[in-house]
């Protein structure tokens, strides 16, 4: 579903809502970063945190299912980012208050390595899971 760099996340929502109509539908997350700033838009069981010295900041998704019709109005969050934050994208396979323990060195060097504590944290049988971990640069 490729889209203009500069489309709104609610217009991209929109789209995805259109193309997955007749299909079972899906909780969708969508984030666009630039320069210092992260907008997020999400609909369903998708959450999008910030991870700065210590301190979680999570944004809101709300209620629905991206093919079977979206809120009347979706919103969209801003953060702010700067180097060395940690940005968090899961789906509801992980439980949405999730606590990191100190960030370990090792996650620093590999995020890969903390995209699997995280898929080990899932609820087997629950549901799916999926996770993204990015950590902002010059940090």
């Amino acid at each position: 579903l490729a889209a203009a760099p500069e489309a709104s996340l609610p217009a991209l929502l929109q789209r995805l809502d259109g193309a997955l109509a007749s299909l079972r539908g899906a909780a969708v997350g969508l984030v666009q970063v630039q320069g210092d700033r992260l907008r997020h838009a999400g609909v369903g069981n998708t959450r999008c945190m910030r991870l700065r010295d210590h301190h979680m900041t999570r944004l809101p998704s709300q209620n629905g299912i991206v093919g079977g019709g979206l809120p009347a109005r979706v919103s969209e969050s801003e953060l702010d980012l700067a180097p060395g934050d940690w940005l968090l994208l899961f789906s509801d396979g992980l439980d949405e208050s999730l606590q990191l323990p100190v960030l370990l060195p090792e996650w620093e060097r590999d995020p890969g390595l903390l995209c699997a504590y995280l898929l080990q944290q899932a609820a087997p049988g629950r549901d799916d899971a999926g996770v993204l971990v990015m950590r902002i640069g010059g940090g």
